[in-house]
């Protein structure tokens, strides 16, 4: 931060006169009688007073020292407690002293039968939270430079061909390989020229590769990236429909009718055969 500013007011105070010539030059030129009395009054109270001159100065004078500072403290917050730690242990094996530090005894409070449990909750809650965010972020690490158009053409080649590498290796199963690290670069390069930045959903830039249909690698990576799971399945999760069915109807139904309905639904065809009169009339 004053490394910044720093150089902004060194620059300022180098190149002083030719910012004033070039704030004459903008009022000569300039149609906009606003912009022409904003630039002659900085120009006027500002650049041409000696107590901004001055002040301007002095300012650099003292960020430059802070500046000095702040490298220094940074420099020991990197590499300072080590070697202050270093030199204390150098002097507590001369005085046959034990290096370590002192452990806090952790006092545990005993839980009551009847305690509420809504830390261990809590607790629950966030490990969970914490595991899919780590997965969201190795996802980020790997996937990213696929999200859109416009991160593929912000990468230089050089960025780009690191990706691609580095989406192999992460695809890769023993000597298994799922695409080419050099043909995904190559058909990328061509992609990003091709497809326009309007196709901004992921979607869309599949079905543009797919109506190319000359890009395999591209293919591959994409729909595997729009295919992964990126969320813990821990929790038992039934997809069956019958079940999500007879779970929504058992509120209000027994288990008995609701496997009649079942079987019937089952044997619609034959059911659809039964005459109905001669059933109830040898029913009765």
């Amino acid at each position: 931060m004053f490394k910044n500013k720093q150089i902004k007011i060194k620059n300022t105070r180098e190149k002083c006169c030719l910012i004033r010539d070039v704030l004459f030059k903008l009022v000569e030129t300039s149609d906009d009688p606003k912009i022409k009395g904003k630039v002659d009054c900085l120009t006027t109270y500002e650049l041409e007073n000696f107590e901004f001159l001055l002040g301007m100065t002095i300012w650099y004078d003292i960020i430059f020292v802070v500046n000095s500072v702040s490298k220094n403290l940074q420099m020991y917050r990197e590499n300072g407690f080590e070697n202050a730690l270093i030199f204390a242990k150098e002097i507590a094996f001369k005085m046959d002293v034990e290096s370590k530090f002192c452990e806090k005894h952790i006092n545990y409070k005993k839980k009551q039968f009847d305690e509420s449990v809504e830390n261990e909750i809590v607790k629950s809650i966030q490990e969970s939270f914490r595991c899919r965010f780590e997965q969201f972020k190795l996802y980020e690490s790997i996937f990213h430079f696929l999200f859109s158009i416009k991160n593929l053409k912000s990468l230089n080649c050089v960025l780009l061909k690191e990706k691609c590498l580095n989406l192999e290796k992460s695809l890769k199963h023993d000597k298994l390989l799922d695409l080419d690290d050099l043909n995904l670069f190559s058909e990328l390069n061509i992609l990003k020229e091709i497809i326009g930045l309007e196709n901004d959903k992921l979607i869309d830039i599949l079905n543009c590769i797919k109506r190319i249909n000359s890009s395999p690698n591209a293919y591959i990576a994409y729909r595997i990236m729009l295919t992964i799971p990126i969320s813990i399945t821990s929790t038992k999760r039934s997809f069956s429909k019958h079940k999500l069915t007879k779970t929504y109807l058992r509120s209000t139904m027994s288990q008995q009718r609701l496997n009649g309905l079942t079987l019937l639904s089952i044997e619609k065809d034959m059911l659809n055969e039964i005459n109905y009169d001669n059933l109830i009339d040898n029913f009765a």
